[in-house]
């Protein structure tokens, strides 16, 4: 397992920082290289466990960030500063990067009556993928972030990652007990007042050669 390297919240960096925390996508699995192409990657699909919470779960992009906004519309300053490690007014800035299908892949949490609850977003970095959410304030509490968790870690799979990090605040315990509740293998590495969580995923039997590393790769 490669060593942490200090100041990488990539993707939850400050706008005026995002052109060198979110570089282009490029070749050689370099942070920010987008998944191999060839694949088709259904826009809905069943996460199990996931009507226990009264939501479905589906992937999103690009096209569903009105639905985005309107999920930071309804979570409070506190949680998407918990989220985005910085001002929530900046928070709607990001989404665009994150949505892309060329950095990562999102899955998103519907309510019943079609109301974005929950984003997730599945992050390339090099050989391995940060995972990161948002629930909304009303639905906290309620298994919305543990589906959206699992079928990030499912979508990480079908790509052949054998591991998954996420970046949070030290004050952010939500996000260590989500990790923990994968029953996985978890590690914990403080990192610059924030904690870097590692979580060993179960691979496929038809995922790619395992990879190596694992955690926040070095540069920029």
């Amino acid at each position: 397992m490669t060593p942490h390297h200090p100041n990488r919240f990539r993707h939850c960096a400050r706008p005026e920082q995002q052109h060198s925390a979110c570089p282009p996508a490029r070749p050689g699995g370099q942070a920010g290289a987008s998944a191999p192409a060839g694949r088709v990657r259904p826009r809905t699909h069943d996460s199990p466990g996931a009507a226990d919470s009264g939501v479905s779960l589906r992937e999103v992009d690009t096209r569903d960030r009105e639905a985005a906004h309107a999920l930071h519309d309804r979570c409070s300053r506190r949680t998407l500063t918990q989220r985005y490690h910085g001002s929530p007014p900046d928070a709607d800035r990001y989404l665009e990067h994150l949505l892309s299908p060329r950095f990562g892949r999102s899955l998103a949490a519907y309510s019943a009556g079609g109301q974005m609850v929950g984003l997730g977003h599945l992050l390339w970095d090099g050989a391995d993928a940060e995972v990161a959410l948002l629930v909304a304030d009303r639905w906290q509490g309620r298994g919305v972030g543990t589906r959206l968790l699992r079928g990030l870690c499912e979508l990480a799979r079908r790509e052949g990652h054998e591991c998954v990090y996420a970046l949070a605040p030290s004050s952010n315990s939500a996000v260590a007990a989500l990790m923990h509740g994968l029953r996985t293998p978890v590690t914990r590495h403080v990192q610059q007042g924030g904690l870097v969580i590692e979580a060993r995923l179960t691979p496929l039997p038809s995922a790619r050669p395992a990879r190596l590393a694992c955690g926040p790769t070095l540069g920029h």
